[in-house]
């Protein structure tokens, strides 16, 4: 859910600009199924974590990051994010579509 918050907020900002997002939106809201952050997530996500060096303020700063991650894991798939930095530091390979190339 925490990841399809952050598109649903994506899709906001991007309509808050002007841009057409009925697609996005007809596909989030019909198509996309919901991950969960269940308790297999959640081991996966204190796996991740000690990447970290137990950093506190990067832990409390990076918490959605890294449950995004562990449900990705966890659920087989890529990440996909413009935030690779916040990624890589977990140890997690991103895919940014929006890069070049």
């Amino acid at each position: 859910m925490i990841t399809l918050g952050e598109i649903v907020k994506g899709v906001g900002l991007a309509e808050h600009c002007g841009l057409d997002m009925r697609g996005p939106r007809d596909f989030l809201f019909h198509e996309m199924p919901a991950l969960p952050f269940d308790a297999d997530a959640a081991i996966a996500r204190g796996r991740l974590l000690p990447h970290l060096r137990g950093n506190r303020d990067d832990e409390r700063r990076l918490v959605v990051v890294a449950q995004i991650a562990a449900i990705a894991e966890v659920a087989d798939l890529d990440v996909c994010s413009r935030n690779h930095r916040d990624f890589e530091r977990l140890g997690v390979t991103v895919f940014n579509p929006f890069a070049a190339g």
